[in-house]
């Protein structure tokens, strides 16, 4: 008769949960150097083209303005279609693009506006938007579960705590990926042969 492993008992130490985290954010770093959807394609340029015009439309135009369509904030062009907390990190992220690289938000002016800075520029956000929210939140986790462990055990997450951090920021690095092609044939900038070439 063979013993059954009690998943309850096996568990993660600090010291395993700091080069996870740090495995995890590595993927994520890779993930976000792999070309992105619509690169120089015109006339919509894919979703790097979004997020740097959600930064132009959230810096040049009233916050009541940001869902509607006006003169200045054309909906058909990657209208903002997220809800209202994106959009203020949008415009975060835009006021320091804006005093970086004036040209990358400049309103008409910046489509399809690819330069490699601005690249580096938009990965860095991303990556460091995931450490300081995500990151934060694990710390957090593991100071509360410090705070309640018992005193003689020095064990601070179980196998399936650990495992569920770590995956869900590797998941999300690869959902990343499919809803960039997902997002891009939605919005016609493949074409339905394209879409299905890459699936």
């Amino acid at each position: 008769m063979t013993r059954r492993s009690d998943p309850d008992k096996f568990s993660v130490t600090k010291d395993a949960l700091v080069p996870g985290v740090f495995f995890a954010l590595l993927v994520r770093w890779c993930v976000a150097a792999y070309p992105y959807s619509g690169y120089k394609k015109p006339p919509m340029y894919g979703d790097y083209e979004a997020q740097r015009h959600w930064q132009e439309i959230t810096v040049h135009t009233p916050a009541a303005k940001w869902y509607h369509n006006t003169s200045q904030n054309d909906l058909e062009y990657w209208g903002l279609d997220y809800p209202p907390l994106t959009a203020y990190h949008s415009l975060l992220m835009g006021l320091v693009a804006d005093w970086l690289d004036p040209e990358s938000v400049r309103l008409f002016a910046s489509r399809g506006y690819e330069s490699e800075s601005h690249k580096m520029f938009m990965r860095w956000t991303v990556f460091l938007s995931d450490l300081y929210f995500y990151i934060t939140a694990v710390l957090c986790i593991c100071i509360d579960a410090e705070r309640v462990k018992q005193k003689d055990v020095k064990l601070v997450f179980k196998r399936t705590d650990l495992s569920s951090i770590l995956i869900l920021l590797l998941v999300n690095s690869v959902l990343q990926e499919e809803l960039k092609t997902i997002h891009a044939f939605t919005q016609k900038t493949m074409t339905v042969e394209q879409w299905k070439a890459q699936s």
